[in-house]
């Protein structure tokens, strides 16, 4: 079986006959945006094809469907290697050896955090709206992210892993996770910390803080119920899975005369419910019975065998908070003689419901009785309903000297659990907990908790905030002095802040307070919200434990004051807003702020997951937040949209053009001629494909006059067009199991699921030398013009038309059995059926309008007229229309979307290097695919008492990091760098052929030789060089170009070498193999191209009856239809006949 092939035949098929060809379009120019190929899953179909449908479910969706859905996707994961990327905290506590004291040191993958800003949202350079690039008052251009961005958002895409397997084809194979189903997120494995944004506020920013949720919030409008069928075990929150099967667990019983189970069981006449997989309430319920002794809800039992999930609405944290009590987990015996102890205590917020019920003196004063009175298992209270419960039975919230379970039925287990905090179930007490933050010299800091001490406990605060144990730092946008630009915050060399915190193992420790104040006294405009006010807020509508009333507005903005006020200076006034994106947002007229050490301000970072109650469900939240945030970046909408139309077919839409689309995406309308495409959401992937379609510059003809206008079609999309178009069907008998196409990429350059990395097909900023590059244009898809592509689809289009979809001749399809002769089909797996009229010129007027959508310049149809009469009377009509249909598959017209206008005279090829006679050099360059760790290719080494060992190894993480230890490599002669007290060199020990080549003389290091060419550091880079370090597509660009500062007149390093040389008389040449290379593109005013060509040798084009030997009749016709054209003429279509000349 063929299973590559398969993937590519079901979506040459949806292609070819699906009716929503718009669909089809828009899912394949998403499907090159977010571009996953066969680095994973290579022959397995469904999980390539699950991918796909993606795009095709959601041609016509939003584009924030699509990012979430294919970042849960595990083809994604597992190209972009965020698949088990764990939180530093998960590592770190994991591998820590209590002899030792040594812990595992491991970051989160960073791949993904990059390339989802750089490909998939937000791109390298700040945009306007019409997607022309922002530039500073310099005039430069102004990057998107920096390598914190990355850093904080690797933090954000931890914990993704796979979910069990499916019960078909996954069984089948004996497969033990699902590659098909969207990947679940392993809370214990996801960093549980803040998250900074790109804008230097927080991932979190204008949601609701989940203390100001309403009472019994699970009963309130909005609140989603998911049906879990007979499980009792909620999908994204935590529950021992063994609680599913025990009858001893006590379960949320709804009453069949509450409200919620009302809504819950839908009920017939007859009392039967009716389920349905998800309930949104819409409206607030009273709670009945059980319901209003609760505080929320995690599983609802309405019947035997049929369980609701409650899903709380997305909500925050602050990461510090006022009045912090103690909450404490864990249990031990430190000898049978005395009573249970805890053994882990941290902070929390009293205002949260995330800890255990407690209550002390009910039978020993200073004992705990824990989950007192509970109502569920896993039920969690805030710290005021548990002490209100406590007291009402007459005991007290207290640090208790022992623990024990108030009821037999409400043990659980008892263990502290480092590994997976998510298994700890917390309990309350009445001690307060101190906090404070940890600071290193970077400026990163750490949330520290210190609480209160029990003389009669040995205790120990959770790792992951103790200031001894964590390792868990997080980026602030400190303040910056106003002079230098340099951040301010404490470090040990001044003095902790001169005082202002204390020295801390090298780090400085640092108390803090927080102060709440209001942010406006008089109602601002809606803009000013935006950019003040980032604390959400709950819709007013929604409580009914409290009354707000409307008591101003104004265009785009309304003030809601809490019954009894009716200033807005209040910070409890909720301000409903309209958005830049026409979304609306409730704020909070709140500022929130942490004063470091008495000296040093910042703004309270907000988060999803709270320290004490770790979940799933909210890890799913901050993801969704997250890339909410990408997508509604400023510069996100005009680079999707402006990519977008290059994938439809313009390479250089105007700024006017691209601005109509953006609006189109942003505001998810389109109207045209009275009739509006897109349902109102930002991001309406229907309006998008509307505006690009049916605008002005799409449709005017007299855009077609640009000679710079459309584009170099994609080769496949040219296969699938002529397929169609030609009215393509596959022999019945044949079956799909050989697929369609064979070899695709090696013969035209394209194929679904063989780009060659993740940066698709083509670079989006390709252009090529020439008119194209001096005009500061770009023409991606010419990327692909090699030697071997433009003739492998020449022949394989020639080959269509002769013998169908078959192998003969350099076809495109598969071999089947024999080959053919030409016009017989029974080789083939399909062929075209295409008929015309009788009349000649009715028949090229229907071709082309088919091929060329009526582009065909009246020089291009005579030669058609021509050819179609000479070979018809040479050789019969048969011979006649199949060279016809050949011939228009050759057209500058069909291969282009552009215009050609001709001089009359014959096309010069371009002239070959003169022939030297002498010898020649050559320089090979050798690109490697993937990455490597040059750091840890060559090393010091500590020989003779070399420094610079020891400061490669501390940089590398010391003990704990990556760095290469002295018996992992292998010594060389470093006396050539010329470093005093450093003569010797190491190589890793895994590559000794490496350290062979150096020795026997025959290799060289140049150390070093990265994208900087000047020395700088992390805080001047940016000023002293002109380069974009955080992209891999950039700096493959940069080891190509070698040019930081863009001084140099063309693009490659290697093609501005050979200008030099052609300057001085040299004759030059370049060429590379498999795939154009900028780095030996010359200076766009020379125009020399190039010549790219396959592993397999040079092809020639080749037609059995007229291309081979001394039958030559179809050369003239060739040459004829790529004949010189007019400098007005389509600059795409002249650079096709070019190149089809040159290379043929």
């Amino acid at each position: 079986e063929n299973y590559f092939a398969q993937k590519q035949t079901v979506l040459a098929l949806n292609m070819l006959h699906a009716e929503d060809q718009l669909c089809q379009r828009m899912a394949w120019a998403l499907y090159e945006l977010l571009y996953v190929g066969t680095t994973t899953m290579p022959d397995n179909t469904e999980g390539n094809l699950y991918s796909y449908d993606i795009m095709t479910r959601n041609c016509f969706g939003t584009y924030d469907q699509i990012l979430k859905e294919m970042t849960f996707s595990p083809k994604m994961g597992e190209q972009f290697n965020y698949i088990d990327s764990s939180a530093t905290r998960f590592h770190w506590d994991a591998w820590y050896d209590e002899t030792t004291g040594v812990r595992k040191l491991v970051f989160p993958d960073e791949n993904y955090a990059r390339e989802v800003m750089q490909l998939f949202s937000i791109g390298l350079h700040e945009l306007e709206l019409d997607g022309t690039e922002t530039r500073d008052k310099f005039g430069r251009e102004i990057q998107t992210y920096d390598n914190v961005n990355i850093m904080n958002n690797a933090r954000v895409m931890t914990g993704f892993t796979y979910t069990a397997r499916r019960g078909n084809t996954e069984e089948l194979f004996r497969a033990t996770k699902s590659r098909f189903e969207p990947f679940r997120i392993d809370i214990d494995k996801h960093d549980f910390f803040p998250k900074q944004s790109i804008e230097d506020g927080w991932i979190g920013d204008r949601y609701p803080l989940c203390e100001d949720l309403p009472k019994h919030h699970f009963l309130k409008i909005g609140a989603t119920y998911r049906f879990r069928g007979g499980s009792s075990i909620p999908t994204s929150q935590y529950m021992p899975a063994s609680w599913d099967a025990d009858e001893k667990i006590k379960r949320f019983v709804l009453s069949p005369d509450s409200m919620l189970y009302k809504k819950l069981c839908d009920p017939d006449p007859a009392g039967n419910c009716n389920f349905s997989n998800v309930v949104t309430l819409d409206e607030n319920l009273n709670c009945f019975g059980n319901e209003c002794s609760v505080d929320s809800v995690i599983i609802a039992q309405i019947s035997p065998g049929a369980f609701y999930e409650y899903i709380r609405q997305p909500c925050t944290h602050f990461s510090f908070y006022n009045n912090g009590k103690k909450v404490v987990t864990g249990v031990s015996k430190p000898s049978p003689a005395l009573e249970w102890k805890y053994t882990h205590a941290m902070c929390a917020n009293p205002l949260t419901a995330v800890a255990a019920r407690s209550c002390c003196g009910i039978s020993v004063i200073d004992r705990i009785e824990y989950n007192y009175k509970f109502e569920y298992h896993g039920e969690v209270v805030s710290a005021g309903t548990n002490e209100a419960i406590c007291i009402a039975n007459g005991g007290t919230v207290c640090d208790p000297t022992s623990v024990r379970a108030y009821d037999p039925m409400a043990e659980i287990d008892p263990e502290y659990n480092a590994i997976y905090p998510s298994q700890n179930t917390y309990f309350w007490t009445d001690t307060p907990c101190k906090q404070q933050i940890l600071v290193r010299n970077d400026g990163m800091v750490a949330i520290v908790h210190e609480p209160q001490a029990n003389p009669s406990v040995t205790a120990r605060t959770v790792l992951f905030v103790d200031a001894s144990a964590s390792i868990n730092y997080i980026s602030v946008p400190w303040n910056r002095d106003t002079v230098t630009g340099e951040a301010r915050f404490p470090t040990t060399s001044n003095e902790c802040g001169g005082g202002a915190c204390t020295v801390f193992d090298d780090k400085c420790l640092c108390d803090i307070t927080i102060a709440e104040n209001s942010v406006f006294d008089a109602l601002p405009s809606s803009s000013d919200a935006l950019q003040f006010l980032h604390v959400g807020a709950i819709d007013p509508a929604v409580y009914d434990d409290r009354s707000y009333s409307l008591i101003e507005s104004a265009e785009g903005i309304e003030a809601y004051a809490l019954s009894g006020t009716s200033a807005i200076n209040s910070t409890s006034t909720i301000f409903k807003v309209t958005g830049d994106f026409g979304e609306v947002f409730f704020l909070r007229n709140l500022v929130s702020q942490v004063t470091v050490g008495g000296t040093y301000v910042l703004r309270n970072p907000v988060g999803f997951i709270d320290l004490v109650k770790v979940e799933e469900r909210d890890a799913e939240f901050e993801v969704d937040a997250f890339l909410n945030h990408l997508t509604r970046y400023s510069s996100s909408a005009p680079f999707i949209c402006k990519r977008l139309i290059q994938f439809f077919g313009i390479s250089n839409p105007s700024p006017a053009y691209v601005e109509r689309v953006v609006k189109s995406y942003i505001g998810g309308f389109y109207t045209h001629r009275g009739t509006v495409f897109g349902d109102g959401r930002y991001g309406s992937l229907a309006a998008t494909a509307a505006a690009i379609t049916l605008d002005k510059e799409s449709l005017a003809p007299v855009i077609d006059e640009d000679p710079v206008s459309g584009n170099v079609r994609e080769p496949l999309l040219k296969v699938i067009h002529l397929m169609r178009s030609l009215r393509f069907e596959r022999r019945p008998h044949i079956k799909l199991r050989y697929g369609l196409f064979d070899g695709l990429r090696s013969k035209i350059g394209q194929s679904p699921w063989e780009a060659p990395d993740q940066f698709s097909f083509f670079s989006g900023d390709y252009a090529t030398p020439g008119l194209i590059a001096s005009s500061e244009l770009v023409s991606p898809e010419s990327q692909l013009l090699s030697i071997s592509n433009v003739i492998g689809l020449t022949n394989g289009l020639f080959s269509l038309h002769s013998y169908g979809l078959a192998v003969a001749d350099g076809g495109l399809g598969p071999f089947l059995t024999r080959l053919p002769s030409v016009g017989d089909y029974s080789s083939s797996v399909g062929f075209l059926t295409y008929t015309t009229v009788n009349d000649i010129s009715d028949k090229i007027n229907d071709l082309y309008t088919l091929m060329t959508a009526g582009r065909l310049s009246d020089d291009n149809k005579q030669v058609l007229v021509d050819a179609y009469n000479y070979f018809a009377k040479a050789h019969g009509a048969d011979t006649g229309e199949r060279v016809l249909l050949q011939l228009m598959s050759a057209l500058p017209e069909f291969h282009t979307w552009n215009t050609v206008r001709k001089t009359g005279l014959a096309r010069s090829i371009t002239p070959s290097p003169p022939k030297a006679s002498n010898t020649y050099k050559a320089i090979v360059f050798i690109n490697l695919f993937g990455g490597i760790d040059s750091f840890n290719v060559l090393t010091p080494h500590s020989n003779g008492g070399c420094y610079l060992y020891d400061d490669y190894f501390e940089a590398r993480g010391g003990d704990v990091g990556v760095g290469l230890t002295l018996d992992e490599i292998l010594p060389i002669d470093g006396s050539s760098a010329g470093i005093n007290g450093c003569k010797t060199f190491g190589v890793n020990s895994l590559l000794p052929s490496l350290k062979d080549i150096y020795d026997e003389g025959r290799g060289l290091f140049f150390a070093n030789m990265g994208h900087l060419h000047k020395p700088c550091t992390n805080k001047n880079w940016l000023t002293e060089t002109r380069t974009d370090l955080f992209s891999h597509h950039t700096m493959k660009a940069e080891a190509h170009r070698v040019d930081a500062f863009k001084e140099g007149d063309g693009p490659g390093v290697l093609g501005r070498m050979l200008d030099v040389l052609e300057d001085y008389g040299l004759a030059v040449s370049a060429t590379s193999v498999n795939a154009h290379s900028i780095m030996i593109d010359g200076s766009p005013t020379t125009g020399r191209l190039s010549t790219a060509m396959d592993t397999s040798g040079v092809p020639r084009v080749y037609h059995r009856e007229f291309l081979k030997g001394n039958q030559q009749e179809l050369r003239l016709f060739l040459e004829k239809l790529h004949s010189e054209t007019q400098e007005n003429s389509g600059a795409f279509s002249n650079q096709w006949s070019q190149s089809f000349i040159d290379i043929w």
